[in-house]
């Protein structure tokens, strides 16, 4: 027979009564607390690391997509990618713009250091509608790129180098001559413009831009280096159809989306949050047990009371409503102290961060480890409403055996023992 809302608020108020804390019960009063904060514990631990997850994801998508552009054409037959086939490209209503680009790579050489670089060529004017390299420069302009033979390197690059701006390096290109003396690679010279900072170490310490004219008149043949174009997307999310069609357009061009260049590392990311997320729910399920366990000894403890409740006239079900409800309120509790506590520490990450490294004199992130220069975070509000309600519907679970176990003792017996 169903509960009906008096005898539902009388369940509460008993529930409550177990749960209060009392000197001659403060044990169990205690267990209870520990498991309420077992499950707050839980809460946040799994609310932070998705946010942390989910901000490695989003902001390594953005700095990558700085570089390679929501979609990249290569031009491996080496066609000639004339001004009828750009404008048919940026004339598509998915597409915000679009620019040509040379690739190559070398050896810069500066303060008797040398360093790997890849150099990339591009037309200065309109690299400015499929990126945000104009707003990361730092130091200098990439208005100054109009000058053939000026680059601009990352920040990471120019710090490793002691370089400035105005300073001159050499490069060496993978491209020269034989001579009798064995092979002679070119070298050129470059005057330093501009100093970028993408907030990404990988590209800040080993990637230069320089003009595309640059590029040509160094390789005089255009076998030696990479070209194609850069593509920017409206919606990031058009990039894969997008690709498709215009590879159907364009046979003899290789389109190739984000998704594609960086595929192994953007699912690497998914597995780890996958494995991070089923972790921390073992860490929930460790407080689920907890639960059971404290409203066992709960039910053990109140033998007596649940005797003269079932002698009162009491029904079976009301009972059993009794302890759900007692794991029920522990469970809310816990889930609504984490979410609160979880949102509040992945708002306040970078500050909080920042302090213990302040407190302890150490560096707990470094950018050339993890890639960014600072700690992200991301909060996906259908993750949040997810991980309230598993562990909310989890800790109502385990309320099942122990509040059927409260309904299995023999009120006379219990009453006549403790006689």
């Amino acid at each position: 027979m169903p509960l009906n809302y008096t005898k539902l608020k009388l369940a509460f108020f008993i529930a409550l009564r177990f749960l209060s804390f009392r000197i001659n019960r403060s044990f169990i009063t205690f267990i209870s607390y520990i498991s309420i904060i077992g499950i707050t514990i839980g809460i946040l631990a799994l609310i932070v690391v998705m946010s942390v997850m989910n901000g490695f994801h989003v902001e390594l998508k953005n700095k990558i997509l700085n570089v390679i552009s929501d979609v990249q054409v290569i031009n491996y037959n080496k066609i000639n990618i004339n001004n009828k086939i750009i404008t048919e490209i940026e004339n598509d209503i998915r597409v915000s713009g679009v620019t040509t680009f040379s690739d190559s790579q070398g050896m810069m050489l500066s303060n008797k250091i040398a360093q790997g670089v890849v150099i990339k060529g591009i037309d200065h004017v309109r690299e400015k509608t499929v990126s945000n390299l104009a707003s990361n420069v730092i130091d200098g302009s990439i208005n100054f790129l109009i000058k053939d033979f000026s680059i601009l390197i990352g920040e990471s690059l120019a710090n490793k180098m002691d370089l400035n701006v105005g300073d001159d390096v050499i490069i060496l290109f993978p491209d020269g001559r034989v001579s009798i003396t064995g092979f002679l690679p070119i070298m050129k010279r470059f005057k330093v413009v501009g100093i970028f900072n993408m907030g990404m170490t990988e590209y800040d310490s080993s990637l230069i831009y320089t003009s595309e004219n640059s590029i040509r008149k160094i390789f005089k043949n255009r076998k030696k280096f990479d070209e194609g174009l850069k593509i920017k997307l409206k919606n990031i999310d058009d990039a894969i159809v997008f690709s498709k069609n215009m590879q159907e357009k364009f046979p003899e061009l290789y389109f190739v989306n984000w998704t594609e260049t960086h595929k192994n590392f953007f699912k690497a990311i998914q597995i780890e949050k996958r494995v991070m997320m089923i972790i921390l729910f073992m860490i929930v399920s460790v407080a689920i047990f907890n639960i059971i366990s404290t409203l066992v000894m709960i039910v053990n403890e109140k033998k007596s009371e649940i005797a003269l409740l079932r002698a009162f006239g009491a029904s079976k079900g009301f009972v059993v409503s009794v302890f759900v409800l007692l794991g029920t309120i522990i469970g809310f509790i816990g889930t609504l102290v984490g979410v609160i506590l979880g949102l509040t520490v992945a708002l306040n990450l970078s500050e909080i961060v920042l302090f213990i490294e302040s407190l302890f004199g150490s560096n707990l992130f470094t950018s050339e480890v993890y890639f960014l220069n600072d700690l992200p975070s991301s909060i996906d509000s259908s993750e949040i409403i997810f991980i309230s309600i598993f562990a909310f519907i989890l800790t109502i679970f385990a309320t099942i055996y122990p509040a059927f176990k409260a309904t299995q003792s023999h009120p006379a017996k219990v009453l006549r023992a403790d006689i």
